[in-house]
């Protein structure tokens, strides 16, 4: 159940709102916003400095504008949207012994 609260991460390195169904995350270094919708189950991540935009990489993509590099791997290669190439895509940019398989 989702109630209103706010909470302090750490030691003030950012903050967690409650509010209507939505949580709010804001984290102050590097400056990024988070926001998670109950109903839908989706979030939005908004890189709030604009030097990152098109400097950063990973599952999310790398915030350059451009939709057609979304799908980029870790290696430079650019990935179709379909299926078994999104399992390729997710799968590279896995952590190794982070996630063990079973």
């Amino acid at each position: 159940m989702f109630t209103n609260s706010s909470a302090v991460i750490g030691d003030g390195e950012g903050t967690v709102d409650v509010k209507d169904g939505r949580m709010y995350v804001e984290i102050n270094d590097p400056p990024v916003s988070l926001t998670w919708t109950k109903t839908t189950r989706g979030i939005n991540i908004f890189l709030k400095d604009p030097s990152m935009r098109g400097n950063v990489c990973g599952l999310l993509g790398n915030a350059n504008g451009i939709a057609y590099d979304d799908l980029m791997k870790p290696d430079g290669l650019i990935v179709s949207k379909n299926n078994a190439d999104i399992y390729e895509f997710g799968n590279s940019w896995e952590v190794p012994e982070s996630c063990p398989r079973q």
